[in-house]
């Protein structure tokens, strides 16, 4: 419970402060346009609204990393038959080499060695960091849905967190290719095929961007309920342990 908890509370922060990164961003650019007056008196306060955001978003992300801890926690009756690819070790270890693997592609272009290598270390940590989060979130979301099938009556909100997870399946990695790999390739082509290939798919990548967010909001609330049922599910169990007669919980 604490790990969804966590889990909930880092994924909802997340997706505000892309939308106030995004907000913040698109009215700087509207008012640029329109009102270069006003724009040069409010100019400072968007800029610390995308700011506060963009340090929210690794704050957020790091929360979120703790839930995952918490959330694959190894139950007792995983100790003996669990599987080396469950979905429980998967999710966690995959986090760690998504936050490894980001860190590397972020750090790849700040490191002052003049060597053209680190260009293609760089596009390769970017690669395997969209993979390694793909992975992450689908794992993760696996395991939430087997714990919550195991509840009672789980009101088909297993079948909802299934579904979810298929969206992120295949926007993951359409939006972070688009972003992030296909504009490198584009930029080293002659003329305009580089970019009509970039317009292609970063037009594709937006779609998927968009069908990420609108995803993540309905998991948002998805996990609400279930951070609901799993209440109800404690409250009940810790009322039928009151209730056991203490000569038989001693036996």
């Amino acid at each position: 419970m604490r790990g969804h908890r966590l889990v909930w509370i880092g994924m909802l922060s997340t997706v505000l402060c892309v939308f106030t990164a995004m907000g913040s961003s698109i009215t700087l650019m509207l008012l640029s346009m329109d009102r270069p007056d006003l724009a040069s008196k409010i100019d400072p306060i968007m800029l610390i609204v995308f700011g506060c955001a963009l340090v929210g978003i690794p704050i957020s992300m790091g929360i979120g990393a703790a839930g995952v801890y918490w959330l694959t926690a190894q139950e007792g009756r995983e100790t003996d038959r669990e599987s080396m690819w469950s979905s429980r070790l998967v999710a966690r270890w995959s986090v760690l080499a998504a936050i490894a693997l980001i860190s590397v592609s972020l750090s790849a272009g700040f490191i002052p060695i003049p060597a053209g290598g680190w260009a293609w270390a760089g596009l390769a940590a970017r690669i395997l960091a969209i993979a390694a989060v793909t992975v992450a979130v689908v794992a993760l979301l696996q395991r939430l849905a087997g714990l919550v099938r195991r509840l009672p009556d789980d009101d088909g909100l297993g079948k909802q967190v299934d579904q979810a997870t298929g969206v992120f399946r295949l926007t993951l990695p359409v939006a972070g290719v688009a972003f992030f790999v296909v504009p490198v390739f584009a930029a080293a082509l002659p003329g305009n095929i580089g970019f009509a290939i970039s317009g292609v798919f970063g037009c594709g990548g937006l779609l998927a961007v968009l069908a990420l967010l609108l995803n993540s909001l309905l998991l948002v609330v998805i996990m609400w309920q279930c951070t609901i049922r799993f209440r109800l599910c404690l409250a009940e169990s810790e009322k039928h342990v009151s209730t056991v007669d203490p000569a038989i919980t001693k036996t």
